[in-house]
């Protein structure tokens, strides 16, 4: 199967090099095109444009910074924004059924149709990504756990998360201003790629495991339901994650009633639905202060999943509410290259930077103090004998591990970076680490990453709109379609996957996806490098300390 699956992906990838050939032939004002400057061809030069004739038919001048931007829409109506409606609505259907925001896809039909450049239409795709991300979101509000009374959403990775994601997402925006737009697009290709054959193998792996369990199940192999697992019947592989998942302890430290009572979930079915004998009891916090968080001063099991069984964790989103604040703040205070500062500070003075350092020490100081409460969490929820979940393929809950502690907080900061960089959505990357790495199941990753784009996808637009690069007419028509897409395609995908018992489902949409992006990032790439080649221009980089406002 292995084989078979890098002859095809190299055969495909033959295909669309022979595709692309022909947009070789690059040209000197091809490259002006990019840079939004029209061209003197007489010279050859790139120049300030006067009026909208030197600029593209998709493009019309703006006199004032001498830019060629793209049109206003539907100023005039041209054929190409009637076709992004219908593909705006499918690539949000088919991304957000997997739980990806679409940014890459976006991208792409913004460049190719709208005449956008690679940057603004990276910039723009954060509001798109947005939009769909409010459907997935309110979608996954009122839905369940697996096998618990509990929200789908996991909150505590969401807040988690967002702190170090957004940290990184304030350097990927000088980067996305920095370089050139034909680096942009090939990173992107080849992330793309890599995604492609991981999600391919890893999404037939898991499928394969659901349908050995559905058929067991049906002969009546099994003795339960496929779903809360069954490790007799899995590989070694997937045996391993299951007893990881059931009986890992939380600290060396650990004393033996965390252990014996580990013991006992993991003999009792370990990964099962709540024991009928856990009444959920909601107590009288015993200090004013517990009630800022009471899940933290649960004293009993029942205790605990009351306050997770509400479906509306407000504290949970003051938390997320208070980070993306912190950066709006920061990010309209201070201005860009091309917003002015609204209370006149100047760009890349030392204020500017004082205040950009108190914005990433306020993100990253939260995010550990956050990080530091999942895991007193995690040390509660085995003192108290949680029943933790993990199905027959060896995905369940997450569990905040020493070893998470050390590599995800970097892990999310670095996805933060490309987010804002390259528009790639960060849930394009997370969402194979918590599969392989975290072992989650697929309809929990769904569910919290989408929480966590909604977050960051909205402070990466605030801060694209406070750097004067966001387009609010295309932002708000296209974006009501993508939403629309969007929660056509959660609903459609969680239905198939509950009908037919396969939650790989997900995993297998986004490899379909992530093909799409793939070849046509790389059309872009190969028409644009061949622009750069043709002008003999190089490696060209932009100040973000020099202002372009007048």
């Amino acid at each position: 199967m292995k084989r078979a699956l890098w002859i095809v992906s190299f055969l495909l990838l033959a295909l669309l090099l022979t595709r692309v050939r022909g947009a070789l032939a690059g040209s000197y004002c091809g490259y002006c095109s990019n840079q939004q400057r029209a061209c003197d061809p007489s010279v050859p030069k790139c120049i300030p444009c006067t009026s909208s004739n030197q600029c593209t038919q998709k493009q019309r001048c703006d006199v004032t910074t001498g830019l060629c931007r793209p049109k206003g829409l539907f100023n005039p109506f041209a054929w190409y924004d009637g076709v992004l409606i219908p593909l705006t609505f499918l690539v949000a259907g088919i991304h957000n059924a997997g739980g990806s925001g679409g940014g890459t896809s976006y991208i792409t039909l913004f460049v190719l149709l709208a005449g956008f450049q690679i940057a603004a239409a990276s910039a723009n795709s954060h509001a798109y990504i947005f939009a769909g991300m409010i459907a997935n979101v309110a979608f996954n509000l009122f839905q369940l756990h697996v096998a618990r009374n509990t929200s789908r959403i996991d909150w505590d990775l969401a807040v988690v998360t967002v702190p170090f994601f957004l940290t990184g997402s304030a350097v990927g925006v000088y980067l996305n201003q920095v370089l050139p737009g034909y680096f942009i697009s090939l990173l992107l290709a080849a992330i793309m790629l890599l995604l492609i054959i991981y999600n391919a193998f890893f999404g037939i792996r898991i499928t394969m495991l659901e349908m050995r369990l559905i058929r067991a199940s049906e002969t009546g192999a099994l003795s339960a339901d496929w779903r809360v697992g069954d490790a007799e019947k899995a590989s070694a592989k997937t045996k391993r994650h299951i007893e990881e998942k059931t009986t890992e302890p939380t600290e060396t430290e650990d004393l033996t009633r965390d252990g014996e009572i580990t013991a006992r979930v993991s003999a009792e079915g370990g990964s099962k639905a709540i024991p009928a004998a856990v009444p959920l009891t909601r107590v009288k916090p015993r200090r004013w202060w517990h009630w800022i968080d009471p899940k933290m001063h649960s004293r009993s099991l029942g205790e605990l999943l009351y306050w997770e069984s509400s479906w509306w964790h407000w504290r949970y989103w003051l938390v997320l509410a208070f980070l993306w604040s912190v950066l709006f703040v920061c990010r309209y205070l201070s201005g860009s290259r091309k917003q002015q500062s609204p209370v006149g500070m100047p760009l890349c003075g030392a204020v500017y930077w004082v205040v950009f350092a108190v914005q990433q020490t306020v993100l990253l100081g939260s995010g550990f103090w956050l990080l530091y409460r999942a895991r007193r969490l995690e040390q509660m929820r085995i003192r108290l004998g949680y029943p933790w979940f993990v199905d027959g393929t060896g995905l369940g809950d997450l569990r905040f591990t020493n070893n998470f502690q050390i590599w995800y907080p970097l892990f999310s900061l670095i996805v933060g970076v490309f987010d804002s960089f390259t528009g790639i959505g960060g849930s394009d990357l997370l969402m194979p680490a918590l599969y392989s790495v975290c072992h989650m199941h697929p309809f929990t990753v769904q569910s919290s990453v989408s929480a966590i784009i909604f977050v960051t996808s909205s402070a990466g637009a605030v801060q694209f709109l406070a750097y004067g690069v966001l387009d609010i007419d295309y932002s708000l028509f296209y974006g009501l379609f993508a939403l629309l897409g969007s929660l056509t395609g959660v609903i459609l995908v969680y239905y198939f996957a509950k009908r037919y018992n396969l939650a790989a489902l997900l995993i297998l949409v986004l490899v379909v996806a992530f093909a799409f992006n793939f070849g046509t990032l790389l059309y872009v790439s190969a028409v644009n490098l061949s622009n750069v080649v043709a002008a003999g221009v190089g490696w060209m980089t932009n100040s973000v300390c020099t202002p372009t406002y007048h």
